[in-house]
């Protein structure tokens, strides 16, 4: 029997275990189906991670078998989460439609939700994802923001108006992100 290295930080391997510094349960939906998985930052200082093991995210069926798995395993809680009050699932139906040609619309906070977690998902399970760089690739992550969080650009609403380029670009991005959580899952 081989021990298992657990890794916060850097790049984990495919044999590395990775577990938040401090968690809580994260729900997504996915190829239409709901999943739990237990989310939160490396370190205090850290990006955050979710729990996983061999390359693969842990996931659970339900919020509470994550509280229950993470508690047998002796993970910390984020503090200020009460286990009482529902999770808002991170719903990815939206951009996967799009994705698919199904939308003719991006919807700005299940494509940035996407986006986001997909990084996460590439840090804990060592997958590799060209984090997009450059303008065009800030301009996307920028309209995605603004429309989720328009108080932080001053405004008190925004709706993206995407370029052709833009949309082109952000479909290269999100599509990769899709493939990034579900080879992870």
């Amino acid at each position: 029997m081989t021990k298992k290295r657990v890794t916060t930080g850097a790049r984990p391997s495919q044999t590395d275990a990775v577990v938040p510094a401090t968690g809580q349960p994260a729900g997504i939906v996915i190829d239409g189906r709901t999943v739990y998985l237990w989310w939160g930052p490396e370190s205090a200082e850290g990006e955050d991670v979710v729990a996983s093991v061999d390359g693969r995210v842990r996931l659970w069926v339900s919020e509470q078998e994550c509280w229950a798995a993470a508690a047998a395993a002796g993970w910390a809680t984020e503090g200020g989460f009460d286990a009482d009050e529902p999770l808002e699932l991170q719903d990815f139906s939206a951009t996967e439609e799009w994705i698919a040609g199904k939308r003719t619309t991006v919807e700005p906070i299940s494509a940035l939700e996407l986006w986001n977690f997909a990084g996460d998902i590439a840090r804990s399970a060592g997958r590799p994802w060209d984090q997009p760089s450059g303008d065009l690739s800030w301009d996307c992550y920028n309209e995605l923001l603004a429309a989720n969080v328009p108080w932080a650009f001053d405004l008190e609403e925004y709706t993206p108006r995407w370029s052709p380029r833009e949309l082109t670009a952000l479909r290269g991005i999100l599509t990769q992100a899709l493939a990034i959580v579900r080879g992870a899952l």
